[in-house]
Formats: structure tokens, sequence, C-alpha cells
């Protein structure tokens, strides 16, 4: 278990960036649904979707190869 704090590097502050990491991703998709289905101007912002998914797609291979 990652967060068991029983090494060095998985601490609890560790746990907890993971967690964060987890909870902005749901962020940005609650972003990306407001933007799509509510507001219906998702063209508009297109760049910062692809800015922020490409981001987030950065995040998500440096997460893997930390914690796997």
């Amino acid at each position: 278990m990652p967060c068991s704090g029983n090494l060095f590097i998985f601490d609890k502050s560790n746990c907890m960036r993971l967690f964060m990491g987890v909870i902005f991703i749901i962020l940005y998709l609650v972003w990306v649904f407001y933007r799509a289905v509510i507001k219906r101007d998702l063209k508009m912002h297109i760049t910062d979707f692809y800015a922020l998914s490409f981001f987030i797609l950065v995040w998500l291979t440096i997460y893997y190869f930390i914690f796997f």
C-alpha cells in the first residue's frame, strides 16, 4: 500500500498530494462538463481545454512512474 506510512517517501503529505491530484482532475472534468453541456461554449475555450488536458496527461504520466 503506497500510503501506509512505512516508507519515508510515502508519508502522509505525499498521500495528500496524491489525493489533491485526483481532486483537481475531478474539478477539471466538472469544468469541462459545465462548459460543454450547461454553457455550451467549450469551443470558445478550446485552447484552455487543450492546455489543461495536456497538463493533466503529463501529470498522470509522472504519477504513474512515481507510484506504480
